[in-house]
């Protein structure tokens, strides 16, 4: 499911371009618009939602959300987590979401996911907000609720 069975060697990285110029850099079709800036200018992260799909077959169900609403991470198989810990599953078109309030876990329903309001502890439900705006720190991917701060 993730391209290496479809392309067995085949595959060879990309050369990136920064400003003209030929990087040193090589990146695989994997690495481009995943959410983390591979190049130091950003170029691999720029312009995705609008030039990339995010639900194709490499980033379908590797547990990151490439699309706003996570629409990539729906009709996955369960987790051995999920199988293991959680109580019930959620119905495979939505997204398990902790309630800020009181912590209580839910399924949460595809259109509530990117909608600009945070509905889930850690604004998982809204991770685009963090991602944007610290591309290159990984450690901070959640916002704290009622503030802008990614922690």
């Amino acid at each position: 499911l993730n391209g290496e069975d479809q392309f067995p060697k085949h595959c060879t990285p990309l050369k990136c371009y920064d400003g003209g110029r030929k990087t040193d850099m090589n990146l695989y079709y994997q690495q481009i618009c995943d959410g983390i800036n591979d190049l130091d200018n950003g170029q691999d992260e720029l312009m995705c939602h609008e030039q990339w799909p995010c639900d194709t077959l490499h980033k379908k169900c590797n547990h990151h959300w490439q699309c706003k609403n996570g629409l990539d991470e729906l009709y996955c198989p369960s987790s051995y987590y999920e199988q293991r810990f959680l109580k019930y599953e959620c119905n495979r078109t939505k997204h398990y979401c902790h309630r800020p309030y009181t912590g209580d876990l839910e399924c949460m329903p595809i259109d509530k996911a990117g909608d600009n309001v945070i509905d889930c502890l850690g604004s998982t439900d809204e991770r685009d907000y963090c991602r944007l705006k610290y591309p290159t720190e990984r450690d901070r991917r959640y916002r704290c609720w009622n503030s802008s701060d990614c922690i």
